[in-house]
């Protein structure tokens, strides 16, 4: 596949909507630093990671740090429990620009799940489900305390009192 097969720098262009073809099995885990194009197609399901229902990880084991940005997408997860997007450390850089996370399974869905610290972390028009967003906005402050934030374009710091 295209992840597998991509050096770092690469973009990569979704042609067609990706679906698991058996939730539960296989992950979809970015371990370069790449671009990823949705060109405003969707990504639905689930993998398994660790037992979790994550449709994408974001360097799941992987060995060097990693710049990852993904762009003109939408990611859904209707897993109970379901994790639509999940960090998993050595994370340089983490942008999304005009993307879509829809959890729409029962139970503590999880739309964005930050494992470990992201050195920059940017989100331009990232659109979360209303019950969602409070949520996860929170915990990425509690996750990124100190960190600088960017959402739709402006700058914020120090979003937390100490």
């Amino acid at each position: 596949n295209a992840l597998t097969n991509a050096s770092n720098g690469d973009v990569i262009k979704l042609t067609a909507d990706i679906a698991y073809t058996t939730n539960g099995s296989g992950l979809i885990n970015i371990t370069k630093s790449i671009t990823l194009d949705g060109q405003g197609h969707t990504i639905s399901g689930y993998g398994s990671r660790s037992g979790n229902k994550t449709t994408m990880a974001i360097n799941n084991g992987g060995a060097n740090f990693v710049e990852v940005t993904l762009k003109n997408l939408t990611i859904v997860n209707a897993g109970a429990a379901g994790r639509a997007i999940e960090t998993r450390g050595k994370i340089t850089s983490f942008t999304m620009d005009n993307c879509s996370i829809q959890c729409t399974g029962g139970g503590n869905t999880q739309p964005l799940t930050i494992q470990e610290p992201i050195l920059n972390f940017v989100m331009m028009w990232i659109i979360l489900p209303v019950h969602c967003l409070q949520w996860a906005l929170r915990k990425m402050i509690m996750l990124l305390y100190g960190l600088q934030i960017f959402l739709s374009g402006t700058s914020h710091s120090g979003l937390l009192p100490r």
